[in-house]
């Protein structure tokens, strides 16, 4: 799992940007990403699950992995691949059973002690941050990148980057080993989508290229 450089886009919905979600869903499954996060704040369950759906449908027709944000119980309802759990927000555990051991379960960490609780608890893989400063979770402190580092090397589960991922940032990250990032403001807050996520491609596969 993430074993070739992964951008992981994560769609944030809620009250304010609602009309918007169709079009932004369109613009990013429009593009070679793998995998797709739906995360999902101050919304009725009923929207929630009305939104799953949708992304389910795109996701599934273009062969992207759906995860859901928090709720394994709207995972289960729209038969997404999984679900990621954040510190507060349930139990991996209980995520797993609902689910079942064929199913993505992804946790969140924000420091050693808490992604190697997150291995323990039997979760796929962990996202960790915030690596950079970030305007989407003000109350997060910043990691930074040797400290990411140091998490990546002591887990045996792969490692997701998370938090003021730019553009012109994100290959500081894969200096230190870490393939996959979770992205949302510098993709879903720009004019054309679709085209950003896949300048994250191309400047990987660039880097690539320069370091063999």
């Amino acid at each position: 799992m993430f074993s070739a450089f992964t951008l992981y886009p994560i769609l944030n919905i809620n009250s304010t940007n609602l009309d918007t979600f169709d079009e932004k869903l369109l613009a990013i499954t429009s593009s070679k990403i793998s995998i797709l996060q739906l995360r999902a704040k101050n919304i009725s369950d009923e929207l929630f699950l009305a939104c799953a759906r949708k992304a389910r449908a795109m996701t599934s027709l273009k062969n992207i992995k759906l995860i859901i944000n928090d709720r394994a119980d709207i995972a289960q309802k729209v038969s997404a691949n999984g679900v990621h759990v954040g510190q507060k927000d349930g139990s991996i555990a209980e995520a797993r059973k609902l689910l079942g051991v064929g199913k993505i379960i992804g946790g969140s960490a924000e420091s050693l002690a808490e992604a190697v609780k997150v291995e323990q608890s039997g979760a796929d893989y962990v996202g960790v941050g915030s690596v950079f400063s970030t305007l989407t979770k003000k109350d997060i402190g910043v990691l930074g990148l040797s400290e990411l580092s140091r998490i990546k090397d002591f887990l045996n589960i792969p490692v997701v980057a998370i938090g003021g991922i730019t553009l012109e940032n994100f290959t500081k990250i894969l200096n230190v080993g870490v393939k996959a990032i979770a992205v949302i403001s510098d993709i879903f807050q720009t004019e054309n989508i679709s085209s950003k996520a896949e300048a994250y491609y191309r400047k990987a596969y660039e880097y690539e290229r320069a370091t063999v």
